[in-house]
């Protein structure tokens, strides 16, 4: 889905919880500064717990979860 929202502007960032290998790909492509987190799992750029998500209020544009 993030094919149909499109190209974004420089800066639009995005976050992807418990990240699948597709969304990263798809998300630089268009343009996104891409972030993830996870609790555990070494795909996650970030490890931290998403009842403590360990960025400030209005860090990023869009989040994106597939499965928690």
């Amino acid at each position: 889905r993030l094919r149909q929202r499109g190209p974004v502007p420089p800066g639009t960032r995005l976050l992807e919880v418990a990240p699948i290998q597709t969304v990263k790909r798809t998300a630089l492509e268009l343009g996104y500064d891409y972030t993830s987190v996870d609790l555990q799992s070494a795909k996650a750029e970030v490890l931290g717990d998403l009842c403590q998500v360990p960025f400030g209020d209005r860090s990023f544009d869009l989040v994106v979860c597939f499965h928690v």
